[in-house]
């Protein structure tokens, strides 16, 4: 290469040596001046070479200046980089925050990494407490919403029951005054209670005087012995601890959670280990109902509310899905880059060519480039992290200030951008920088100097850059269509959950939910709270429920009259719901057999039960339901149909379920759902008449949430309307950077054959072939994107299936997205395409 370059020096030298003596100069004087300009350039030239020790730094700063002055001369291309990398960083930002945040992010606790969560079921406590070696302490507890009342109004608060030794294992001191004693959660024991330091200003207005005062926990007298600090709101987002023999069921529930912390010298394998092979030796009992636990479970404490304790990380694989397809966007804007960098390379060929005559090695060229890059991605990312700031204070300020009633919402997950997620943006942009930069710098620094300095054409298609355009191609249009697809789910599944089909207009129903736990005779309670709202002037319907319409729950096994069922998990499963008699009159539920609940179905009588159309059809075909007989499990009461209703189709999905009815008279529960509607006023109005109706019936009951029917529909998916809004925004910005990044490449590989388009049209090519001939080079690449794209995408619906809703596999959603893809792609073409054949023929012989 050196000596190639020194013969095409001393061609130039020649050539300057015989421009001189045309001037007039004489052959000494011209040969002189030649050679000294040779001696100059070959000094030049070794200036030009690479330099040692603290140059580089030099060197650096030279580049990015170089590099800010040359992007700042394409303002368009600039901009439209910049864009898609706050896109891409920004959507990227905001999943490591939410990773940071419910991953990495450390309990605020004495050593967290040793507490450690147990599927050990709260009634097996006490034997393993007996035996097991490997904990410092094994704690069990369960929290739920309990009626509290204090000196105030009653209200529904997030109570905590929990064995004595809970703060000790969490190695937590309180505020105000001491921790639960030895022996204070045994039956019989003082109750006694800990306030979290919310309820304590909130109720007692922070009066330390509270110690020693009285609280009442769904009825029960409590003594407060403590108030802990303000961040501490253990283990989930509890308001107040209570003393209680978990093992035993609290409050009426049975509920509990069994964790602990490791000794020092304890692995987990060694405590699962240890854990199996007591509950090997305690040969549980199993009830009928249920299903026997092969093995106890253990891992870190934040599994539990993930899921991932139980083996279903719903939270974790959800955020992780989420993340690589933010990557994918974030590729995107990278090809984007790409492209750019490509473009400026080759139109700077000539540029390159001299600076390598000069000394440059090809190394320095790269280096060129890619800090040309790192500006680039610098923006980029300033742009992106303040984007996610912006985007995650608007989300948050929308969330509720009270996320109590969020079961899993931890109290010390605080979404924020901090130093961690800072490091990761910065080597994001260091990857990135190099994912963009590093290829197309190296595609377009490996040609042939002696060509391009004898006059070779810079822009033409056989500068070997071809087949990296053409992976840019297939790369944008198969990650854009794994991103549609995941956005076409989701808005599937989105508006599969608003097709509720109800007989009534959920947003005039108001729903109201009443619980009574720890309240005697609550079958009573709910008949006169019946007979007392269906009495009010100006309702016109009221009823109870025990489940609202987001969706059915209380699924039962049945057995039906007659039929053998071999095995236990034979039995059909179907939903139950309790209603009082005025339920379906008050929903719009005609009858199409039989009869309705009626005063004679009571504690006694014979036990009834109203089934709907699909249940009818399903487990009675082709006979008349009323009369026929089944019962709950193997071993209930036989319950007699006595009526038939028409089918209201579950929240989010479009078959239709068998559903049952069971009376409230017959069957009491504690908790009710009060739904009533009402003339002349709106539901929030009647909601003040519920809690007037309970309030007589139970003075000290709390007043309950309400809300429309429409309102719980709405809030039952907020997670799922994040999400999907989340990826619409990415499934838009996946098909614009597509379209402008297939718009880029096939303008500049029109630029480059110009010269070849000229060509065609001066020997009498029409503008219709000339298009042709550039949707033929093109087509073929967006279509092998568009295949690899469908089978990335049913590759990952495959392996991320229990995260990904069930209608990303259903045809309709490919369908969609290869047409909708497909055609964005066809008009990105189209446009430089014919652009590129309007060139007039001469112009386009003299471009260069």
């Amino acid at each position: 290469m050196k000596r190639e370059i020194d013969e095409e020096l001393r061609f130039h030298v020649e050539q300057r040596k015989a421009d001189n003596i045309a001037a007039g100069m004489s052959k000494e004087e011209a040969e002189r001046e030649a050679r000294k300009r040779f001696g100059n350039w070959q000094s030049l030239r070794e200036d030009c070479r690479e330099v040692r020790g603290i140059a580089w730094l030099d060197n650096l700063f030279q580049d990015f200046s170089f590099g800010f002055r040359i992007l700042l001369k394409q303002p368009g291309s600039l901009l439209a980089a910049l864009a898609a990398l706050t896109l891409g960083i920004g959507l990227v930002t905001i999943m490591f925050c939410a990773i940071n945040t419910l991953m990495l992010r450390s309990l605020p606790l004495p050593d967290p990494e040793r507490l450690i969560s147990t599927t050990v079921p709260a009634w097996a406590l006490p034997e393993f407490r007996k035996q097991q070696t490997t904990f410092e302490g094994l704690v069990s507890f369960g929290d739920f919403h309990a009626n509290f009342r204090s000196t105030g109004t009653p209200s529904r608060r997030e109570a905590c029951f929990i064995s004595a030794n809970f703060l000790d294992v969490l190695r937590a001191k309180p505020l105000l005054g001491r921790n639960f004693l030895p022996g204070e959660d045994a039956s019989g024991a003082e109750a006694v209670a800990i306030l979290s330091y919310k309820l304590w200003q909130e109720e007692f207005q922070g009066d330390r005087a509270v110690l020693g005062s009285t609280v009442w926990v769904e009825g029960s007298p409590k003594t407060v012995v403590g108030v802990m600090p303000v961040e501490f709101r253990f283990p989930i987002n509890d308001d107040l601890w209570v003393a209680a023999d978990v093992t035993q069921g609290i409050a009426n529930r049975d509920t509990g959670f069994v964790f602990g912390r490791l000794k020092p010298d304890v692995t987990l394998a060694g405590a699962r280990a240890e854990l199996n092979t007591i509950w090997t030796r305690l040969q549980p009992p199993r009830r009928n109902d249920e299903r026997p636990v092969e093995q106890i479970r253990v891992g870190a404490y934040v599994d539990a509310l993930t899921g991932a304790l139980y083996g279903k990380n719903t939270i974790g694989s959800a955020i992780l899905g989420m993340l690589l397809i933010t990557l994918f966007v974030l590729f995107l804007a990278c090809a984007n880059v790409a492209m750019l960098t490509l473009g400026r390379a080759i139109k700077r060929g000539r540029e390159f060519a001299i600076r390598g005559a000069l000394g440059a090695t090809r190394r320095r060229l790269v280096f060129q480039l890619l800090a040309e890059n790192l500006v680039l991605f610098s923006g980029g990312a300033v742009g992106g992290t303040l984007a996610a700031g912006f985007l995650l204070h608007w989300l948050l300020s929308r969330m509720p200030s009270d996320t109590t009633h969020w079961r899993l919402y931890a109290s010390w997950w605080h979404f924020e951008i901090d130093g961690q997620v800072l490091f990761l943006v910065a080597c994001l942009i260091f990857l990135t920088n190099l994912l963009a930069g590093l290829w197309p710098a190296l595609q377009a620094t490996k040609r042939d100097v002696n060509e391009l300095l004898k006059g070779e054409t810079l822009l033409s298609s056989h500068l070997g850059t071809a087949g990296f355009q053409r992976l840019l191609v297939i790369s944008q249009v198969s990650a854009a269509l794994v991103i549609l697809v995941g956005a076409f789910a989701l808005i599937r599944q989105r508006q599969h959950l608003n097709d509720v089909h109800l007989p009534f207009d959920p947003k005039t129903m108001l729903t109201v939910n009443v619980d009574l736990t720890g309240v005697a005779d609550v079958g009573r309670f709910f008949e006169e709270l019946d007979r007392d709202l269906n009495q009010t002037p100006g309702v016109e319907a009221a009823a109870l429920a025990s489940d609202g319409f987001a969706f059915w729950h209380g699924v039962r096994p049945i057995e039906i009259e007659g039929r053998s069922y071999p095995r236990e998990e034979d039995h059909p499963l179907a939903p139950a719901r309790v209603v009082t008699p005025d339920f379906f009159r008050t929903v719009n539920l005609g009858l199409l057999q039989g009869r309705s609940f009626g005063a004679g179905d009571r504690f006694g009588s014979e036990p009834v039960a109203v089934v709907n159309a699909t249940f009818a059809r399903q487990f009675f075909p082709q006979v008349n339901p009323v009369g026929r007989r089944f019962r709950e499990g193997t071993n209930g009461p036989w319950f007699t149909v006595v009526g038939c209703v028409p089918d209201v189709l579950s929240y989010g999905t479009n078959r239709r379920e068998p559903v049952y009815y069971l009376p409230l008279s017959q069957h009491p529960s504690t908790t009710m759902e009060v739904l009533l509607r009402g003339r002349g006023r709106p539901p929030s109005v009647w909601s003040k008449t519920v809690d007037a109706a309970v309030a007589r019936l139970h003075p000290d009951l709390p007043t309950f949430e309400a809300s429309t029917v429409q309102q719980e529909l709405d809030g039952v998916d907020a997670g799922i309307t994040a999400n999907s809004l989340l990826l619409g925004a990415c499934g838009t910005a996946s098909l614009f950077l597509a379209a402008v990044g297939v718009f880029g490449l096939i303008t500049l590989s029109v630029n480059q054959r110009t010269n070849e388009i000229g060509v065609r049209l001066a020997l009498g090519s029409t503008k219709a072939r000339v298009v042709m001939s550039i949707l033929k080079q093109a087509l073929p690449q967006i279509g092998i994107g568009l295949a690899t794209g469908l089978l990335l995408s049913l590759a990952l619906v495959r392996i991320l299936g229990s995260v990904l809703p069930a209608t990303a596999s259903e045809p309709v959603v490919y369908v969609g997205v290869l047409f909708l893809l497909g055609g964005v792609s066809l008009g990105a073409v189209l446009i430089p395409a014919v652009r590129g054949a309007r060139v007039e023929p001469m112009r386009a012989l003299r471009y260069e």
